[in-house]
């Protein structure tokens, strides 16, 4: 499955984050975390290939997931990096 970049970037602006590539041009994707800068509501997210990986495997809906990142830089608190969790996850993984 492919995505295209452009497509990715407009849902994320769409729910009103800046969104910018931060992958040197030339540079490996494997090799380059992180790929995304987004910010919004004074905070900022760093996008490593991992996350999109995870986005197509899932294939998750890209304005659900792009709502779902506002809310949690929305939401998070002191100068910690956001990190997205579902209620009650920890009895999936534990």
């Amino acid at each position: 499955m492919t995505l295209s970049s452009d497509n990715f970037v407009e849902e994320l602006r769409r729910a009103g984050l800046d969104v910018r590539w931060v992958l040197p041009e030339g540079a490996e994707i494997e090799s380059a975390p992180p790929l995304l800068e987004i910010n919004g509501h004074g905070r900022q997210l760093h996008v490593a290939c991992a996350e999109i990986e995870r986005v197509l495997l899932e294939l998750t809906d890209l304005q659900t997931w792009a709502e779902g990142i506002d809310r949690l830089l929305q939401k998070t608190e002191g100068r910690c990096q956001p990190w997205p969790y579902f209620t009650e996850e920890h009895q999936v993984w534990a």
